[in-house]
Protein backbone atom coordinates (compact mmCIF):
# COMPACT_ATOMS: atom_id res chain seq x y z
CA UNK A 1 0.00 0.00 0.00
CA UNK A 2 2.95 2.30 0.81
CA UNK A 3 4.82 1.67 -2.51
CA UNK A 4 1.17 2.53 -4.33
CA UNK A 5 0.86 6.15 -2.54
CA UNK A 6 4.99 6.77 -3.32
CA UNK A 7 4.24 5.76 -6.93
CA UNK A 8 0.78 7.71 -7.21
CA UNK A 9 2.64 10.72 -5.76
CA UNK A 10 5.44 11.02 -7.81
CA UNK A 11 3.34 10.20 -11.06
CA UNK A 12 1.00 13.46 -10.32
CA UNK A 13 4.14 15.35 -9.22
CA UNK A 14 6.18 14.32 -12.47
CA UNK A 15 2.64 14.88 -14.54
CA UNK A 16 2.71 18.27 -13.26
CA UNK A 17 5.30 20.18 -15.07
CA UNK A 18 5.42 23.60 -13.90
CA UNK A 19 7.63 26.45 -14.99
CA UNK A 20 8.10 29.42 -13.03
CA UNK A 21 5.80 32.62 -13.92
CA UNK A 22 8.89 34.67 -14.75
CA UNK A 23 10.44 32.49 -17.26
CA UNK A 24 6.53 31.72 -18.94
CA UNK A 25 4.40 34.74 -18.53
CA UNK A 26 6.77 37.34 -17.32
CA UNK A 27 3.74 39.83 -18.38
CA UNK A 28 2.14 38.70 -14.64
CA UNK A 29 5.35 40.38 -13.04
CA UNK A 30 3.88 42.94 -10.41
CA UNK A 31 1.43 43.57 -7.48
CA UNK A 32 -2.17 43.16 -8.37
CA UNK A 33 -5.58 44.15 -6.87
CA UNK A 34 -8.94 42.48 -6.75
CA UNK A 35 -12.15 43.84 -4.97
CA UNK A 36 -14.51 41.46 -3.87
CA UNK A 37 -16.37 43.69 -1.87
CA UNK A 38 -16.56 47.76 -1.32
CA UNK A 39 -14.41 47.43 1.45
CA UNK A 40 -12.40 43.94 0.87
CA UNK A 41 -9.32 43.00 -1.45
CA UNK A 42 -6.49 41.24 -1.84
CA UNK A 43 -3.20 41.59 -3.44
CA UNK A 44 -1.33 39.50 -5.48
CA UNK A 45 2.42 40.24 -5.46
CA UNK A 46 4.75 38.37 -8.17
CA UNK A 47 7.94 39.57 -7.79
CA UNK A 48 10.91 39.54 -10.90
CA UNK A 49 11.95 36.43 -9.49
CA UNK A 50 8.86 34.22 -9.61
CA UNK A 51 9.02 34.56 -5.69
CA UNK A 52 5.48 36.35 -4.34
CA UNK A 53 3.00 36.59 -1.83
CA UNK A 54 -0.84 37.29 -1.07
CA UNK A 55 -2.45 39.92 1.37
CA UNK A 56 -5.81 40.45 1.98
CA UNK A 57 -7.41 43.54 3.58
CA UNK A 58 -11.01 44.23 5.05
CA UNK A 59 -12.22 47.89 6.06
CA UNK A 60 -8.51 49.08 4.59
CA UNK A 61 -6.69 46.85 7.44
CA UNK A 62 -4.66 43.66 6.52
CA UNK A 63 -5.94 40.73 8.22
CA UNK A 64 -4.08 38.14 6.20
CA UNK A 65 -0.60 37.39 4.52
CA UNK A 66 0.94 34.41 3.45
CA UNK A 67 5.12 33.43 2.98
CA UNK A 68 7.37 34.37 0.37
CA UNK A 69 6.67 31.53 -1.97
CA UNK A 70 7.21 30.67 -5.56
CA UNK A 71 4.54 31.70 -8.29
CA UNK A 72 4.42 29.10 -11.05
CA UNK A 73 2.12 28.32 -14.19
CA UNK A 74 1.17 25.79 -16.07
CA UNK A 75 -0.85 26.69 -19.24
CA UNK A 76 -3.13 29.69 -18.29
CA UNK A 77 -2.93 28.84 -14.94
CA UNK A 78 -0.76 30.14 -11.89
CA UNK A 79 -0.04 28.57 -8.85
CA UNK A 80 1.52 29.96 -5.68
CA UNK A 81 3.73 27.14 -4.50
CA UNK A 82 4.21 23.42 -6.26
CA UNK A 83 0.97 22.13 -4.41
CA UNK A 84 -1.52 25.18 -4.00
CA UNK A 85 -4.22 24.23 -2.31
CA UNK A 86 -7.06 26.52 -0.67
CA UNK A 87 -7.42 29.17 -3.99
CA UNK A 88 -3.72 29.47 -4.31
CA UNK A 89 -4.41 28.86 -7.72
CA UNK A 90 -5.20 31.78 -10.20
CA UNK A 91 -6.75 30.47 -14.12
CA UNK A 92 -5.69 33.68 -16.36
CA UNK A 93 -8.32 34.55 -18.55
CA UNK A 94 -6.75 37.88 -19.98
CA UNK A 95 -3.44 38.22 -19.87
CA UNK A 96 -2.35 41.48 -19.14
CA UNK A 97 -2.75 44.33 -21.23
CA UNK A 98 -3.33 48.20 -21.03
CA UNK A 99 -6.80 49.46 -20.45
CA UNK A 100 -8.03 51.83 -23.14
CA UNK A 101 -10.60 53.61 -21.13
CA UNK A 102 -11.94 54.24 -17.79
CA UNK A 103 -14.65 51.04 -16.50
CA UNK A 104 -16.04 49.82 -13.53
CA UNK A 105 -16.13 45.76 -13.45
CA UNK A 106 -18.20 45.10 -10.72
CA UNK A 107 -15.87 46.58 -7.36
CA UNK A 108 -12.47 47.25 -9.80
CA UNK A 109 -11.97 50.03 -11.47
CA UNK A 110 -9.91 49.87 -14.46
CA UNK A 111 -8.29 53.15 -15.39
CA UNK A 112 -7.14 54.26 -18.62
CA UNK A 113 -3.59 53.38 -19.16
CA UNK A 114 -3.11 51.01 -16.32
CA UNK A 115 -2.44 47.20 -16.91
CA UNK A 116 -5.18 44.93 -15.48
CA UNK A 117 -5.76 40.93 -16.26
CA UNK A 118 -8.87 38.97 -15.75
CA UNK A 119 -8.90 35.73 -13.50
CA UNK A 120 -11.65 33.53 -13.00
CA UNK A 121 -12.81 35.44 -10.01
CA UNK A 122 -12.79 38.82 -11.71
CA UNK A 123 -10.21 41.48 -12.65
CA UNK A 124 -6.80 42.57 -11.10
CA UNK A 125 -5.68 45.94 -11.45
CA UNK A 126 -1.83 46.66 -11.37
CA UNK A 127 -0.74 48.65 -8.46
CA UNK A 128 2.44 50.58 -7.98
Amino acid sequence: MRIFILFSLAIVLFSCKKEKVSDGAPSLIGSWKHYSAADAWHIIHIYDDSQGQMEWYTNGKLYKDTKIRTWYLKENTIYFGKMALNGELYEVIDFPSISLAESIQLFDTLKAGKRFMKTEDGFYVEID
